[in-house]
């Protein structure tokens, strides 16, 4: 399915049901309405209002005090307002506990004042840097007077007690303070006893000497443990290649790499073998080599143009053949010899680095064990001063150190001691902008705001739980209902049908726009019968739907009509025999029909009437009784339709609808297809898959559906449809025919003007629309 399949469908849902919808959502909304305006009360509402700066006001320093976010700062002082202790407070402000409407609440609630202001009392946001406490009853002095006493209680409890925070914030830094500048008079004594210890009364010349020693040390240990690795490294490296060294050989390779250098590595590169892939690069590299192959490919090609031309057996060709093979035969030699070449010159290569590369090995164990014993002695000889003074230098170190952080902190303690005094001076963020006076009117916006969403909100109900409903019930709106939910063949499309959309205007340009629109449709359904005709042999096809209303008779006319139009002998029969109406779209009698030529009471040449279109004739249904549906059920109809098949090219039956009687399944085992008409805003999906499986379960063919009001030309929305009820049952012997319980039929009246290609009376028929 599109993208735009679920928008479609609740658009089609609106435009079925917008009328109901919006008659009953309006009448309920209004009730809705009325009834909150009636239940909703409209109180005296008293509030008071407080400002909050957005940035803190200071005198002129930042502290270091957590500042939150001004968002959250407000939050939390809207919660606050509302907080047990400050309303406890509020409380026990003289005369506010005994007020009238606190007492009257707890009799009426029977919750405890705290509790009932708790849940009524109201904290909003009227604009960015105000909090609005407010409260509504039906007694406006108290009302005033418990605000101002809860904003009151608030400023006290809260932003007063900030301002004491802060100071017992400044107390509590200066005790800090006071402890930091005692431990640094400590530490600073340390220092100076440790400084004559080493024999200076300079701690920081001392410092550096002893540190530039210090770091001397710590490199020569560092170059030690890094030339030990190294010299490790290089020794394995030297026993590995001694015992990679053949036993054949290894006295006169160890004579060489005691004279020249050259270790076991040599002797483990000379038996190294040359990669493959290495050796057939130089191959192919070599000039001679390349010339050859190239003369061999050549030779192919000559060998390949002279079989195409006399043939494999020809004299040119086996001497060709034979002349290609000896090339073969010595560009494979060519290639043997240029391999021991090239290995053999690898390998010598491969001696001679292997020599070089011991050398060097040799070389530099010498030069590792020199420098190993240079920086021993070196450092033997700082050992005996380290071990001396390192204690003392680390004690040094260790007191210098925190002695520096020790005077950082009580400098950043002191700075913030200074800023917090200059700041405590500064006005609190939080102020009274506006107490709360005595209401004198009541609160009607309230109410009225909430009888208007009672009414919305019932309108948006009904009209969202009708277009559910709608869509529930699996009406086909889009041809992917058709193809995609109940699995038909799409065989056609047609456009809706009936009088009420069938608009003229004086020319009859509409009309006629409308009728060709009609003609080309059908049409295209004819082309898919007559190519599926020509394949299977198809002639009987029986034109049903699942329920009434469809428009299966509306296809099965316009379809006989332009099969007969196409210059095919066409018979239409009238099978819908519990309520026919074929007969009268072509204004001809009901009987005799189909009803008396299965009882024999006609016979064929009497039911046979030719109609006002050419090629096309007409059984209609006939008067039905309890002996005709006995003799279909026996068969009875077989041999009717076997004589017709026999005098017609096409029988197109109108059969009734599947699930609804049994007459079209008895009459389906006779005809060579079924094809279905579903109807835009009528047919159902699940409906349409029952009827399809219960033809498919007597082996039916099912051609497919014609889709009616599904054209993708986009019309659809300017046509509509019809509707008819249906009975299962029919009065025995019954002379005087069916009633048509309503059912209108219609065939609209032609254009003021007709066209030259279709005489006037002549236009098909168009099932009208029903009451």
């Amino acid at each position: 399915q599109g993208p735009h399949t679920p928008f479609l469908r609740v658009l089609h849902a609106l435009r079925r049901r917008w009328l109901p919808a919006l008659a009953l959502g309006l009448t309920l909304g209004a009730g809705a309405s009325a009834g909150a305006w009636f239940v909703i009360p409209s109180p005296f509402t008293a509030f008071s209002d407080l400002r909050i700066n957005a940035v803190p006001e200071r005198v002129l320093f930042k502290t270091s005090e957590a500042e939150p976010g001004f968002s959250t700062y407000k939050q939390t002082q809207s919660i606050l307002v509302k907080s047990p202790f400050v309303l406890n407070a509020a409380l026990r402000q003289p005369g506010i506990a005994d007020l009238p409407l606190l007492k009257e609440a707890e009799a009426a609630t029977g919750k405890r004042p705290i509790d009932w202001l708790e849940d009524k009392l109201k904290v909003s946001s009227p604009a960015t840097e105000f909090l609005r406490v407010s409260l509504s009853g039906e007694r406006p002095d108290d009302l005033a007077a418990v605000v101002n006493a809860v904003v009151q209680a608030y400023l006290d409890e809260v932003v007063n007690a900030d301002q004491k925070r802060r100071r017992e914030r400044l107390r509590q830094l200066e005790d800090v303070h006071q402890e930091l500048e005692e431990g640094l008079r400590t530490k600073q004594a340390a220092l100076k006893r440790l400084a004559e210890q080493l024999d200076t009364t300079d701690p920081e010349t001392f410092n550096v000497k002893d540190q530039l020693s210090y770091e001397y040390y710590t490199k020569l240990r560092t170059e030690l443990v890094q030339i030990r690795y190294e010299l490790m490294q290089a020794k394995i490296q030297q026993a590995s290649q001694a015992a990679a060294t053949p036993k054949g050989d290894k006295a006169q390779r160890t004579t060489d790499a005691e004279g020249t250098g050259t270790s076991g590595e040599a002797a483990a590169n000379d038996r190294a073998t040359p990669s493959e892939e290495l050796i057939q690069a130089r191959i192919l590299s070599n000039p001679a080599y390349t010339m050859a192959y190239q003369t061999v490919n050549q030779q192919r090609m000559l060998v390949d143009q002279l079989k195409r031309k006399f043939g494999p057996k020809h004299p040119r060709v086996v001497d060709a053949e034979w002349q290609l093979q000896q090339r073969l035969n010595d560009l494979e030699k060519m290639k043997e010899d240029l391999r021991a070449a090239i290995e053999k010159e690898l390998a010598w290569n491969s001696k001679q680095n292997a020599q070089s590369q011991a050398a060097q090995l040799a070389k530099k164990i010498g030069m590792l064990e020199k420098e190993k014993e240079e920086i021993e002695s070196q450092l033997a000889k700082l050992e005996f001063k380290q071990g001396r003074t390192g204690v003392l230098s680390f004690e040094l170190e260790s007191i210098r150190k925190e002695i520096g952080q020790s005077e950082q902190i009580a400098a950043r303690v002191s700075d913030e001691i200074e800023r917090l005094k200059i700041e405590l001076k500064a006005p609190p963020r939080v102020t009274l902008h506006r107490k709360a006076d005595v209401p004198r009117y009541r609160d009607w916006k309230k109410k009225a705001a909430m009888a208007g969403f009672a009414g919305l909100g019932t309108l948006g109900l009904v009209v969202f739980a009708l277009l559910w409903l709608d869509l529930q019930s699996g009406k086909i709106t889009l041809l992917e209902d058709v193809t995609e939910s109940a699995g038909l063949s799409l065989v056609g499309t047609l456009p809706m049908v009936g009088q009420s959309r069938v608009r003229f205007s004086s020319n009859g340009s509409r009309y006629d726009n409308w009728r060709d629109l009609l003609t080309e449709s059908v049409d295209a359904t004819r082309t898919m019968i007559l190519r599926e005709a020509e394949r299977s042999g198809l002639q009987v096809v029986m034109v049903t739907s699942s329920i009434s209303g469809e428009g299966k008779t509306t296809l099965s006319c316009h379809l006989a009509a332009s099969l007969a139009r196409s210059g095919r002998n066409t018979l239409l029969i009238d099978a819908d025999v519990r309520r026919p109406a074929v007969h009268r779209i072509f204004d001809l009698p009901m009987r005799p029909g189909l009803c008396e030529a299965v009882r024999g009471d006609a016979s064929l040449d009497e039911v046979l009437r030719p109609t006002n279109v050419e090629g096309l004739t007409l059984v209609s249904a006939g008067r039905v009784d309890e002996q005709f549906v006995k003799l279909l059920a026996h068969d009875g109809a077989e041999p009717l339709l076997n004589r017709l098949r026999g005098m017609f090219d096409f029988v197109i039956l109108d059969s009734s609808p599947v699930l609804l009687v049994s007459d079209s399944l008895l009459i389906a085992q006779h005809a060579d297809a079924a094809l279905f008409a579903v109807r835009r805003d009528v047919s159902r999906v699940s409906k349409t898959v029952a009827a399809a499986m219960r033809l498919s379960m007597l082996d039916v063919p099912i051609l497919g559906a014609v889709a009616i009001g599904l054209y993708e030309g986009g019309y659809g929305f300017g046509y509509t449809y019809y509707d008819y009820g249906y009975s299962h049952g029919y009065g025995y012997g019954y002379v005087r025919p069916l009633p048509t319980y309503g059912r209108r039929v219609h065939t609209p009246p032609p254009p003021p003007s007709q066209s030259p290609e279709q005489p006037a009376g002549t236009h098909e028929p168009v099932e009208g629309p029903t009451s």
